[in-house]
């Protein structure tokens, strides 16, 4: 896992805004979008 640290969050927006143009990363972005999943649920405790 790579690790990034900005000086602040206006260094990392820019670098957010910027980060699709890298060709390695959009396709790690695709590849994701495709293989990950969200699926919605409702957590209930059983002593509520």
């Amino acid at each position: 896992m790579d690790v990034v640290q900005w000086r602040d969050r206006a260094a990392a927006d820019t670098a957010a805004a910027g980060i699709g143009a890298v060709p390695e990363c959009a396709a790690s972005f695709a590849f994701i979008k495709e293989m990950v999943s969200m699926e919605h649920a409702t957590v209930e405790f059983a002593d509520a």
